[in-house]
């Protein structure tokens, strides 16, 4: 079977769709095994089988419990929130099977497919995006590029429109407004010719149509409580159907100024008339919350309205009437509905990969400027009140790749090393902020002075790679280190998270499965680097249950207990404003951004939590710290130590 060149895939939240280019350069939509253009991006373990799309979507109503959907909002986490045929599985390996089918059905028309390129929103991080990697490696697929989804749009838009390729035509700025099934973006993209350059980007992981979606199952559930007593959402299977019949609402009030449907639970029934005004009513401050980051992306570009040449709606969630009301309002100006909203992300994606590829003219070769979506920074610690804050190095859309460079100053005198741990995120606070690697400058001479220069460089390249330089001129110490965030997939594990979801025995390469302690989030094999964290956090959770023990690190234990703390109090105030009355618009507005970031801050504070557990774990071994089952742990860090330095 004859290779084709790449293919373009915009692997969605709730749909999913494949794009490639033509013979005569123009990009076209793949069809699915059912005739359709879009996937919707859900998975039904049934019966030995693995069921993706539209089949498995009408089936979660009579088998919620092996059903998964929204899995790419957990990507990079390691599992999801629901599991799946009691198995936390992780959304690497479901997103794997969602690029599976897609690359299937390219192949049933192109022939054998290898390379791709892949869209994820502009708000993703780079765990995420490396995630996204290990997925198509798991599917069977090289990633030649993984790019924004509105900068894929962009592509599209300026291909289709003719804007682009001509260097003697004038600059041509674009919004973009990306609202999708479960993500949202907004990008401000610069067309210069064939350069694409990004010039700010801002989004929300966790707001999209399913959102939309649940206002619909919790209006109706409400009013069926109302009139019966009884709660439908309690019931999983009629509990999928709300969910169903919700995303059928949604459509239809696109269309309709009112609709009813009917509601089925425990043998009763109620008629439920929702009109347009009312879901409009019911989502205010979602679309508020789109509203707030278009304005803020905008500024952030140093643009007035009157400066952009095109506004462009993508997403399927775009279509909403209250979405062209909210845009047409707050821009004044018409709105280019040219770009389909479903298939835009993947035309442009197919445009770039075929430029990409050695086999294709490149006759007007796209040139693509993207911006870092999340601020990088160091830690150091205030001179005034000797506190650890963050000092931003690489702010929020800084064009990549950059190299930039500051100065700091030893804190103390004496100082026998510099520490340069690099964060991720816009707090000054390290605790709010995602540690992702440092580097040492270890052996400075004994008597270096207090306020030494201490010079620091960050290479930031467009596939996430960070290589970080420290230099201290006085002491003539350096050294260099590089921070990539990537892991390497194992279709091995693959194909036994497959086996045991569908429970069939294990095939061949996956006879032997790796245990939980042996394996990572994404189920690959372990390094050593990883087994003696794990056994860092074993020894630093024993920690904690004998703080009292002399030697243990107090100050460690207490920050373990603070992030403790923290996160019961996230939880609490959670709790409280999911129990709060709906209020007026601006109450919802408020409450449901409060939700947003309460839920992201729990998930930085667990993280931070176990970073915490390892730090004391591995002090506890290199002081040699006693007490109560922690021997063994001991001998299995010497192991796994002289492994590392093999």
């Amino acid at each position: 079977m004859e290779k084709h060149p790449p293919i373009g895939i915009d692997l969605g939240t709730t749909y999913s769709a494949i794009a490639y280019i033509d013979k005569d350069g123009r990009p076209v939509s793949l069809d699915n095994s059912v005739g359709e253009f879009l996937t919707p991006s859900c998975i039904l373990f049934e019966s030995g089988d693995v069921i993706i799309g539209r089949e498995a979507s009408r089936a979660s109503v009579v088998a919620p419990f092996s059903y998964a959907e929204c899995f790419k909002r957990e990507m990079g986490s390691g599992g999801l929130l629901k599991p799946i045929n009691n198995q936390q599985v992780p959304a690497e390996v479901l997103s794997a099977l969602i690029l599976k089918q897609l690359k299937s059905d390219a192949e049933r028309v192109l022939g054998e497919i290898k390379e791709a390129v892949i869209t994820v929103p502009a708000f993703f991080d780079e765990r995420r995006r490396n995630s996204t990697k290990i997925a198509a490696a798991m599917a069977g697929l090289d990633v030649l590029a993984i790019i924004n989804e509105p900068t894929a749009a962009a592509i599209c838009y300026g291909h289709n429109s003719g804007i682009s390729g001509d260097e003697t035509a004038l600059d041509k700025k674009l919004l973009v407004y990306d609202l999708g099934g479960g993500t949202f973006d907004v990008s401000v993209v610069k067309v210069s010719g064939s350069r694409f350059t990004t010039m700010a980007t801002d989004g929300d992981v966790r707001l999209g149509g399913k959102d939309f979606d649940e206002r619909i199952v919790d209006y109706i559930a409400e009013a069926f409580t109302k009139e019966h007593g009884l709660d439908p959402r309690s019931d999983a299977e009629d509990c999928a159907q709300l969910w169903l019949d919700a995303e059928t609402l949604k459509k239809s009030l696109s269309e309709r100024n009112s609709i009813t449907t009917v509601c089925h639970h425990n043998g009763l029934r109620s008629r439920v008339e929702l009109t347009r005004q009312s879901f409009e009513d019911i989502t205010s401050d979602l679309l508020s919350r789109t509203e707030l980051t278009t304005e803020l992306v905008r500024k952030q570009a140093n643009l007035e309205w009157e400066d952009f040449d095109h506004i462009i709606m993508v997403g399927g969630s775009s279509r909403m009437p209250m979405v062209t009301d909210l845009l047409l309002r707050i821009s004044g100006q018409n709105l280019d509905r040219s770009a389909s909203p479903d298939q835009a992300i993947a035309h442009g994606a197919a445009i770039y990969a075929a430029l990409l590829s050695d086999s294709t003219h490149k006759s007007d070769q796209i040139r693509v400027t993207d911006v870092n979506s999340h601020s990088l920074g160091v830690i150091g610690i205030h001179a005034e009140t000797g506190e650890q804050r963050v000092a931003c190095m690489i702010p929020k859309n800084t064009p990549i790749p950059n190299t930039l460079k500051k100065s700091f100053k030893t804190a103390t005198l004496g100082q026998s090393s510099v520490v340069v741990e690099v964060v991720e995120g816009e707090s000054v606070n390290p605790a709010n902020c995602i540690k992702i690697g440092k580097c040492v400058v270890s052996d400075l001479p004994p008597d270096l002075p207090a306020g030494s220069v201490v010079e620091l460089s960050f290479n930031y390249e467009k596939d996430g790679t960070l290589a970080i330089a420290a230099r201290i001129p006085s002491a003539r110490r350096s050294v260099q280190t590089q921070i990539k965030r990537e892991l390497q997939s194992d279709p091995t594990r693959f194909n036994y998270w497959v086996s045991l979801l569908t429970g069939k025995p294990p095939t061949t390469d996956a006879a032997t499965p790796v245990n939980a302690e042996s394996s990572n989030e994404q189920g690959v094999p372990k390094s050593p680097y990883e087994l003696l964290d794990d056994t860092y956090f074993a020894i630093g959770s024993s920690a904690v249950g004998n703080s009292l023990i002399k030697g243990v690190p107090q100050l460690l234990v207490k920050q373990v207990e603070a992030y403790q703390r923290e996160l019961i109090f996230l939880k609490d105030k959670l709790s409280e404003y999911n129990n709060r009355s709906a209020g007026g618009t601006a109450q919802r507005i408020q409450t449901s951004t409060s939700v947003a970031k309460i839920k992201n801050r729990m998930d930085a504070t667990a993280k931070k939590i176990q970073v915490a557990i390892i730090d004391l774990g591995k002090q506890c071994f290199q002081d040699d710290v006693e007490f109560s089952g922690v021997e063994s742990l001991y001998k299995k860090c010497e192991q796994l130590l002289k492994q590392t330095k093999s």
